[in-house]
């Protein structure tokens, strides 16, 4: 039977938030800002868990074979407006360049999607890159569970839905082996 998840704990949002902090310890400094729109590509709610590790797998790749380590953080949503998707935060190191959007979205397997299932949003240039994972990284933990919204001063916390599995998450060079940890 599927585990249905839904809010961000506690421990999760500080979780994510260090690891945002160890990207750029590690020299990996997160300088984008993914959604990709699952349902609206037209998976359910059962494959959306297994797409995204497939899709992390191929972004996994695809930065390998250009040089560039892979980091990210992620969490999903389901909001009756969009449905299921994921935000992330990504290190494009040396890929910082205007074919990014075409490489990645050939690297994941969908050349040709539109702009408004899959939203690559590089960091502004004119904020530092603490600006930039404060916010992205309190825009992504919205969902946290109601008790904590304290913590996200600024930030339009509010429920983000039921999902299938693990609502967090993060590669293994930011906290550790992911496959041991428990959400």
């Amino acid at each position: 039977m599927p585990r249905y998840n839904s809010y961000i704990e506690l421990k999760q949002y500080i979780q994510l938030r260090n690891a945002a902090f160890q990207s750029k310890t590690i020299s990996c400094p997160f300088d984008c800002h993914i959604i990709i729109h699952l349902e609206r590509l037209g998976f359910t709610e059962l494959q959306c868990a297994q797409v995204w590790r497939n899709i992390r797998q191929q972004i996994k790749r695809f930065h390998e074979k250009k040089g560039v380590t892979f980091a990210c953080v992620w969490t999903f949503e389901n909001v009756p407006s969009v449905g299921i998707h994921v935000h992330f935060l990504l290190y494009r190191g040396k890929l910082l360049n205007n074919q990014y959007r075409r490489n990645f979205l050939k690297a994941i397997g969908y050349p040709k999607t539109s702009a408004e299932f899959i939203k690559i949003k590089p960091y502004r240039g004119n904020k530092t890159w603490e600006q930039n994972t404060q916010y992205l990284t309190q825009y992504i933990c919205k969902g946290i569970r109601e008790e904590h919204r304290h913590i996200l001063v600024g930030t339009d916390c509010r429920f983000q839905g039921e999902i299938i599995g693990r609502r967090v998450g993060w590669t293994r060079n930011l906290l550790g082996d992911e496959k041991y940890l428990k959400y």
